[in-house]
């Protein structure tokens, strides 16, 4: 068995023809990001890019 005491966040994908869209989630159940995600390798390199800093 796997342990996921080490876990910080959990994320799921939900990837489309048009658009994607991520939501990450805490242990403690609480959203850490939920957005949608552009659908072009560009668009999605500058997201990347960028530093995200999870709110409270």
């Amino acid at each position: 068995m796997i342990g996921t005491g080490d876990i910080d966040v959990s994320l799921g994908l939900d990837v489309g023809k048009g658009e994607h869209h991520a939501t990450a989630v805490t242990p403690a159940r609480k959203k850490a990001f939920d957005k949608r995600l552009p659908n072009t390798e560009p668009e999605l390199r500058k997201l990347f890019a960028k530093p995200q800093v999870a709110t409270g």
